[in-house]
């Protein structure tokens, strides 16, 4: 790791009042869209390391980051209010806020949960744990006020308005890539009344 990525990561760790010495870096590129590295510090204090993801939301595609740390802390703070150890913790600057603007960069910081990520293929065993974990995500936020948040990216769940897209981007092939990808197409026009029948509900 260069020392100048580093002095970076140790510079937002500290504005987060994570003040222990660096031993591990470590680049997640499993993400398609923010930079993410995990971070292991040795605590002085307990004799031990812990781990951390440190993250720079991309502001081309989240372009007002705020929006989302505010959702996150009302989800979160609301989630741990009724059950504690079920939400993340994003951790909090002096000043109080979930987020570090550096520059034109936006930084949050996580405590690293242990566990696996699934890059190939999918069991049934899996789909049902996800399923299960987003089932009891839905039922702890049943009673949250949902007027509270931001839309952090308009119209991203507007499955029609999307889908119109999709049709004028592949007819006018801006970087002539349509006919590369014939099978995958053809397979979202197959599935577009069961997509469009979920959005409805």
């Amino acid at each position: 790791m260069e020392a100048e990525t580093l002095n970076l990561l140790s510079r937002v760790l500290k504005k987060f009042k994570i003040h222990d010495p660096i031993i591990g870096v470590s680049e997640v590129t499993t993400g398609h869209i923010n930079l993410t590295y995990k971070v292991t510090v040795f605590l002085q204090k307990e004799n031990k390391n812990k781990s951390y993801i440190v993250q720079r939301i991309n502001t081309n595609v989240f372009q007002d980051p705020l929006l989302i740390m505010n959702n996150i802390d009302l989800v979160c703070s609301y989630i741990r209010n009724k059950y504690p150890n079920e939400a993340p913790h994003f951790h909090h600057t002096l000043e109080g806020d979930n987020y570090y603007i550096l520059g034109s960069d936006c930084w949050r910081v996580t405590t690293y949960i242990q566990g696996i990520c699934v890059d190939g293929e999918v069991t049934p065993e899996i789909l049902r744990n996800v399923g299960e974990a987003f089932g009891n995500f839905q039922s702890h936020l049943a009673d949250f006020d949902a007027s509270l948040l931001f839309e952090t990216i308009p119209y991203f769940h507007d499955t029609r308005r999307r889908y119109k897209h999709f049709l004028f981007t592949t007819m006018k092939d801006p970087v002539g890539r349509t006919k590369e990808c014939q099978n995958e197409i053809k397979k979202l026009e197959e599935l577009k009344e069961y997509g469009l029948m979920v959005a409805e509900n």
